[in-house]
């Protein structure tokens, strides 16, 4: 479990970012996946992270330190919602430095929201990613919109879709998923 969280400074290039001498893992996902949302209950936290009516909030590197060890990274949402064109090639260039040059990035969490499943944007982020060695969890978001029946149908195009990877389901009125997630992310870490 995450116990301690402290925010440390947002960044938007590479010779902004903490000294890489701690393991790191990056939260990212498309503008409206909810991703404030799952960084606050993650770290049982209120408002660690700034959630707001439209999404697209996010638009730096937001560091935090976990537990004293590690760092967490709030990356801004990919789809960029309502931007800019230059504001929209300013953030991707930004998060393409990001994973291509931070030595100390050891896993990255995909929040993909579970009523869409997976789409370009997140395609296109699996592949920017793809030639690196980093571990990846895929979560599902906002599984309390969907029915029961939805939720069984959707879990099933998942399981069919055979992604190979870690799949975690969340919602922000449960708690059930946190502890399995955060010692997941905490055995990558530390392998």
């Amino acid at each position: 479990m995450f116990h301690k969280i402290e925010f440390i400074k947002s960044a938007t290039e590479i010779n902004n970012y903490p000294s890489p001498d701690k393991k790191e893992f990056c939260i990212v996902g498309k503008s409206n996946v909810g991703k404030s949302s799952f960084i606050n209950k993650i770290t049982n936290r209120k408002s660690i992270s700034k959630v707001g009516k439209t999404p697209g909030k996010t638009k730096l590197l937001n560091y935090f330190l976990v537990n004293d060890l590690y760092y967490m990274v709030d990356t801004p949402g990919y789809g960029y919602a309502n931007l800019s064109k230059n504001e929209q090639n300013r953030i991707e260039k930004m998060i393409i430095e990001y994973f291509e040059k931070r030595a100390n990035l050891e896993l990255i969490v995909l929040l993909v929201d579970i009523r869409r499943l997976m789409g370009e944007h997140e395609q296109w982020f699996l592949n920017l990613i793809k030639e690196k060695n980093i571990g990846i969890i895929i979560v599902f978001t906002k599984t309390d919109k969907l029915s029961k029946n939805q939720l069984y149908n959707q879990k099933q195009k998942i399981k069919n879709a055979n992604v190979g990877i870690f799949n975690c389901f969340a919602s922000t009125t449960t708690t059930d998923w946190i502890v399995p997630l955060t010692e997941k992310i905490v055995n990558i870490l530390e392998a």
